[in-house]
């Protein structure tokens, strides 16, 4: 008789799932939207696009 795996929660599945490394592309759109994100915030709080900001600076 084969051996019967316990079920995991679905919170155990989720955490186990959080723990396995991210492939190369999943990387990259992490990241990708962060930038994005970033830009937004950066925009809204100061008022200029990124361009007019690498202007300034």
């Amino acid at each position: 008789m084969a051996e019967a795996q316990p079920q995991l929660s679905r919170f155990a599945k989720y955490l186990q799932n959080k723990q396995t490394p991210l492939t190369e592309d999943q990387q990259n759109k992490k990241n990708a939207r962060k930038q994005k994100l970033a830009d937004g915030r950066i925009k809204h709080t100061t008022g200029l696009n990124a361009k007019q900001l690498q202007a300034l600076i």
